[in-house]
């Protein structure tokens, strides 16, 4: 499953037919395209692991990207080969996407989605980049995004708790971006605590900000009330160059209708 493209992998559905445990995954494209990949378990456990490779899968990237190639093996699980030995590494998966330029990939498992980097240690619930250890629970995410173009890249991460959402943005290093609030007067609130966490938001743009409820947020790491932010812009005189701009495009717009 190429990596170009891609907007953001999630967790879709659960259920229990004929015996299995059927899991699904949404791929989100640019242009509103997506793509379901679903795999078959057994009710408890995982399918007894093989090497042996299939090629009856239409998503797969038949080359390699950044080191690394996506294959699907006999059982349905997804796995990796390495380029520079052509080894089909051990790591499983229910849904592997390749490699990006920063050295991670998405990938999807026990119905979480998640980071991994080139040394297979996955962004866990927690925040920390871990190795998946057998006997204890493999505990992620339920929607991850691409990361964000610009001076620092930043990748949207969604956990949900019953109705309760956790919105955190992890930087190229497996690490949560920390921000701090700067106030009206331009200086960092001293009583402010740094935040990792928000109950909402949006991937940053190109320009390098987000949103987060009342918040603008910056990929520098720091964070502006709106509200203080207007008062700012209004002492700067930057609202008088917005609607002075507004006016002459309207007062054109007018001009051309007379013609």
């Amino acid at each position: 499953m190429e990596s170009k493209n891609i907007i953001s992998l999630r967790f879709a559905e659960r259920r229990e037919q004929d015996g299995e445990r059927i899991l699904k995954y949404v791929i989100e494209y640019e242009g509103d395209r997506t793509k379901i990949v679903s795999i078959n378990l057994p009710l408890s456990g995982r399918p007894v692991k093989t090497d042996e490779i299939s090629f009856e899968s239409t998503f797969i990237n038949k080359s390699f990207v950044n080191g690394f190639k996506v294959v699907k093996t006999k059982n349905g699980e997804y796995g990796y080969i390495r380029e520079e030995d052509n080894c089909l590494l051990p790591y499983r998966f229910d849904v592997a996407l390749d490699f990006n330029e920063h050295g991670l990939a998405m990938v999807g498992k026990h119905g979480y989605v998640t980071w991994i980097n080139k040394n297979f240690e996955y962004l866990d619930s927690r925040g920390q980049m871990t190795m998946e250890q057998e006997g204890f629970p493999f505990r992620a995410w339920d929607k991850i995004n691409a990361f964000s173009k610009g001076e620092n890249p930043l990748s949207l991460v969604v956990k949900r708790f019953y109705d309760i959402y956790t919105y955190c943005y992890m930087d190229t290093f497996g690490k949560f971006k920390s921000f701090v609030e700067v106030g009206y007067n331009k200086e960092l609130k001293i009583n402010s605590l740094p935040l990792t966490a928000f109950p909402t938001g949006t991937s940053f743009n190109e320009q390098g900000y987000a949103t987060s409820e009342n918040l603008i947020l910056s990929s520098k790491g720091y964070m502006v009330d709106w509200k203080d932010l207007l008062k700012m812009c209004a002492d700067n005189g930057y609202l008088d160059l917005l609607f002075d701009a507004i006016d002459k495009k309207v007062q054109d717009q007018g001009r051309t209708l007379k013609r």
